[in-house]
This record gives structure tokens, C-alpha cells and sequence, in this order.
């Protein structure tokens, strides 16, 4: 009685994480969508035409527009993994993944202001991070959780240290055409670097 009492829970936690994954994926496609709509706007209309026409005079923001297409591809493909291998036993983390649906958004939308997106960047990574602390403390036992939790941090203090470097630019008496070519060489090396490791440390 006692294991199927066991397995009852075990049930009823999958299926409620069930419904939180319909919902946030419905959440992905909204966003992808609205990006696709962005195509045919102008930069003045807080479109992202002009960042692929002219991609010489929007070289960040081209850069910071590719990485966001392969951190939220990534974020959806992984997302349906993790929490099939690990449901969600909690509404906490539920409750991040609407916001950060929300960030990945106006991520999109800001795709011409190339400091805009290197702190929505920050704010993608630290989410990351927390909904990994919470998913390591939901499944304590989970090895490869711990490893990932490591990983994650690794990330986000990267995306951090990216944004000191370009808005410290100034404090630190650097030349813009110098900091621009750090940031972009760094972006590459950050987006190599996630397709390198995908899907092993990958779950967002």
C-alpha cells in the first residue's frame, strides 16, 4: 500500500508539471512568433529590418540577435528534457519561467540597443541560475544536477563580467572600437562555447 500511496504523488507531481510545460511552451512559441514579426519592422518602429540589411552599422546587435535565437532554441529543446527527466515538484519554478519568457520578449524587441540586451542577458543567466539551485534542491540525490548548477553560475558570472566591461567601458578609459571588439569576440566565443556543450549542461 505504502508504494502505490509512492507512486500515486509521484503521479500527480508529474502531471501538474505537465500542465506548467504546456503553458510555458505555449509561452516559447509566443515569443519566437513576435520575433518573426519584428523582420519586416524598421529599427525606428523597434523593428530589427535595418539590423539585417545593414549589418556593418548593427554588428552587436546582430551578433546579440543570433545568440538569442540559439539561447532560446536551446532554452525550449532542454526545457522539454529537464523537466521531463525532472518534473516540477514545485510552483516556484513555475513561477520563473514566466518571467523569464517575458525577458526572452523584450529581449527581441530590443535587439537594436545593444545595452538593453547585454542586461537582459544578465537577467536570463541569473534566472537560469535560480531555477537550477531550485531543481537541484528538488532532486538533492541528482549528480548531474550538481554539475549543472556549476555551470550555470559559470555562465552567468561570464554575461556579467561582459556587461561590466561594456558599460565600464569609460570608467576604465577604453576606446569604444575596443570594447565593442572584446564584446563581440567574447559573444562568438560564448555562443561556440553553448553549442559545444549542448544538450550535456544545457537546461534552462
Amino acid at each position: 500500500m505504502a508504494s502505490r500511496t509512492q507512486l500515486t504523488k509521484e503521479e500527480k507531481v508529474r502531471k501538474t508539471s505537465e500542465i506548467y510545460v504546456r503553458f510555458t511552451v505555449m509561452l516559447f512559441a509566443i515569443v519566437i512568433g513576435f520575433s518573426f514579426s519584428l523582420i519586416i519592422r524598421p529599427v525606428r518602429e523597434g523593428g530589427i529590418l535595418d539590423v539585417l540589411l545593414s549589418p556593418a552599422d548593427y554588428h552587436l546587435p546582430l551578433v546579440s540577435l543570433v545568440l538569442s535565437y540559439t539561447l532560446i532554441i536551446m532554452s525550449f529543446v532542454r526545457y522539454i528534457a529537464s523537466t521531463d527527466k525532472f518534473p516540477m515538484r514545485s510552483p516556484i519554478r513555475f513561477a520563473l519561467d514566466i518571467p523569464q519568457m517575458f525577458v526572452y520578449y523584450v529581449t527581441f524587441a530590443s535587439t537594436a540597443n545593444f545595452a538593453n540586451v547585454l542586461t537582459l542577458y544578465v537577467i536570463i543567466f541569473v534566472t537560469h541560475v535560480a531555477k537550477t539551485v531550485l531543481r537541484r534542491r528538488e532532486y538533492p540525490k541528482a549528480k548531474e544536477l550538481e554539475r549543472r548548477t556549476g555551470f550555470a553560475c559559470k555562465l552567468a558570472g561570464c554575461v556579467f563580467i561582459l556587461w561590466i566591461v561594456y558599460n565600464g567601458g569609460n570608467l576604465f578609459h577604453l576606446s569604444k572600437d575596443f570594447v565593442e571588439g572584446v564584446i563581440l569576440l567574447s559573444m562568438f566565443i560564448l555562443e561556440g562555447y553553448l553549442i559545444y556543450k549542448f544538450p550535456d549542461e544545457i537546461s534552462f
